[in-house]
């Protein structure tokens, strides 16, 4: 039978010479006292049980100290972990069978979390280019923007190479080029880029879509309340939770119809949504993984066939601290590169970008 000591057993004297030569340690050595027989000191056990407690507590101070540096007044989104690894969707909201309503509804519900969901950064950062046909040509401009949540903001516009049509890319899509093209620098004050919503965004759908239609009577018509969505995708980051909202207020837009799969002018493949009236027909290339609005083309529907009249690509989307080359307070006057996510990674899973 082997003795025992305040409830715990007792090595035996071989037990205790192998643990002591193992240890490499004497019998005075205090961390191995309790090991010996008739002392009235802790069990190893106990020690063990000790230190785990101190740690515990060590942390739970950090954690404190951590926390109570955290501002009260961040926006809801620059607390968003980051997200767990993509699962594969339920449903395959390209092929399946639904109506236009639940599939942008699903796609919605589905919609992945991009790197750049998780920057903190004031400044929505995006880089767009619009192609409109005016006359024989087609007139084009590479914008990089940037807008804060009060309206102040900075635009960088180069004026591309004129092509024959809308969906001509020349000139646009070589950053080198872009990089060597002159350009101009607007700076605008707290509410001059004012999207007339809420900050932070509603993420509710109903509540989303109140704010974007106001006060305006027109806003019933659906072409209304589609441009305002376009116009806040084209200014200002939207993360997952925003975008989702942007989709359900899309699936309940009277008249818009589901074209299948297909791609932008960019050759970015997505899911492509159509919406006809008054003379013409919007064409929205959606991102089938992201919920992302890559694009969106408008046609003329007064001739024999659509003929595509102007083009918009969202090629980046990101959240900065600062514009690149932001001097004390003013951009500069030559262009400059697009800044990445304040995190150093802000790739969205778009293919193309």
């Amino acid at each position: 039978m082997r003795a025992s000591y305040r409830g715990a057993a007792v090595p035996s004297d071989n037990e205790r010479s192998v643990l002591l030569a193992a240890m490499n340690m004497s019998d005075k050595d205090p961390l191995t006292a309790s090991l010996l027989p008739g002392r009235r000191a802790v069990s190893l056990r106990v020690l063990l049980a000790g230190l785990v407690a101190a740690v515990v507590s060590l942390a739970s101070v950090l954690l404190l100290v951590v926390t109570a540096g955290a501002d009260p007044h961040q926006p809801t989104w620059a607390s968003a972990a980051p997200p767990s690894p993509s699962r594969p969707p339920a449903v395959d909201v390209a092929t399946a069978d639904l109506t236009v309503r639940v599939r942008l509804q699903t796609l919605g519900d589905q919609a992945e979390w991009v790197s750049a969901d998780s920057c903190l950064g004031a400044y929505s950062q995006l880089h767009v280019q619009r192609r409109v046909h005016s006359g024989k040509v087609a007139v084009a401009f590479d914008n990089l923007q940037w807008r804060k949540a009060d309206g102040a903001g900075w635009l960088l516009e180069r004026r591309l190479p004129d092509g024959p049509d809308v969906s001509d890319l020349a000139g646009g899509t070589d950053p080198d080029a872009l990089q060597q093209t002159p350009a101009t620098v607007v700076e605008y004050p707290p509410g001059a880029l004012d999207l007339h919503l809420p900050e932070p965004l509603p993420t509710d759908a109903a509540q989303l879509e109140m704010a974007l239609l106001g006060d305006n009577p027109a806003g019933m018509d659906s072409g209304y309340l589609l441009a305002r969505i376009l116009d806040l995708v084209r200014v200002r980051y939207l993360d997952r939770a925003e975008r989702a909202a942007v989709l359900r207020v899309l699936a309940d837009l009277p008249g818009l119809e589901y074209d299948g799969p297909g791609q932008d002018v960019a050759g970015r493949q997505g899911l492509t949504f159509g919406l006809t009236g008054e003379g013409s027909r919007i064409l929205l290339t959606i991102h089938k993984q992201t919920g992302e609005i890559l694009a969106w083309q408008r046609e003329s529907m007064v001739g024999r066939d659509p003929d595509p009249v102007e083009v918009v690509l969202v090629l980046d989307r990101t959240r900065v601290d600062l514009p690149d080359g932001v001097v004390h307070g003013r951009m500069p006057t030559s262009p400059q590169p697009m800044s990445r996510c304040c995190s150093g990674s802000a790739e969205t899973p778009v293919e193309g970008v």
